[in-house]
């Protein structure tokens, strides 16, 4: 499947988690704007897509096994203060992602976060006050 874009997904109100395997494989030229609110980002939700821009929500504080697992991304945008906790396995594994936007003042937390993969500390960071809507 692919879409030129999704931010209506942004739109959607209560949401605390993105369930398995809900983006899995698809190609959206555009963004994925993931709304506020949302705590968990369920198995595998974005393995094998490719997506141009991810936006996450500062309340993210979960990553599911396999996630962005062989995902193809030029920008994922995390507003979380905080690296979300990386639960299972695999979850940026053989991923592509040019650029990692995080908050100013939390780059230093990212690049030294622990996780089993070593995934956050391997990604291309740049502040967030530096993004701009692609």
């Amino acid at each position: 499947m692919t879409l030129s874009s999704f931010s209506e997904l942004a739109y959607f109100k209560g949401l605390t988690r993105i369930d398995n395997d809900c983006f899995m494989s698809v190609t959206i030229n555009g963004k994925v704007i993931v709304p506020e609110g949302v705590k968990t980002l369920g198995r595998a939700v974005f393995m094998y897509a490719h997506v141009n821009v991810i936006d996450l929500p500062s309340t993210l504080m979960y990553i599911e096994e396999r996630c962005f697992q062989e995902i193809s991304c030029a920008s994922l945008v995390v507003r979380a203060s905080n690296p979300p906790v990386l639960y299972g396995y695999r979850e940026f594994m053989f991923a592509s992602i040019k650029d990692v936007y995080v908050p100013d003042t939390s780059i230093g937390l990212y690049k030294n976060a622990q996780d089993a993969g070593g995934y956050w500390k391997n990604m291309n960071y740049k502040p967030l006050s530096e993004y701009t809507l692609k």
